[in-house]
């Protein structure tokens, strides 16, 4: 997925993506509401939130972070691409507008 952030929209990224033969999705710029990773990094930020005390250096916080990605288990996953139905219903009755996602 690319959001037209700059870096999505270097030429040099759209080469390297058309050397690979890879598909993008086109979404919409400013869209977390349709991103199912926003749903994973909440997930993520309050694990390590619970954590913090263990975070002392930019190595203690690569760890945490390493560790808390390794316990995401497959019905994390499944959850946030699940709730992509309901999403996109909400973010077309709300023209668009922001979701409570």
């Amino acid at each position: 997925m690319h959001n037209r952030a700059p870096y999505h929209t270097l030429y040099s990224t759209k080469q390297y993506i058309a050397d690979l033969l890879m598909y993008v999705v086109n979404w919409p710029a400013q869209s977390p509401n349709l991103n199912p990773i926003e749903n994973l990094w909440r997930i993520m930020k309050l694990r390590i939130s619970k954590r913090r005390h263990r975070i002392t250096s930019e190595a203690a916080m690569e760890e945490v972070l390493r560790e808390e990605w390794a316990r995401l288990q497959p019905s994390d996953w499944v959850k946030c691409i699940a709730s992509m139905n309901k999403r996109c219903r909400e973010c077309i009755a709300r023209k668009g507008d922001s979701t409570h996602y």
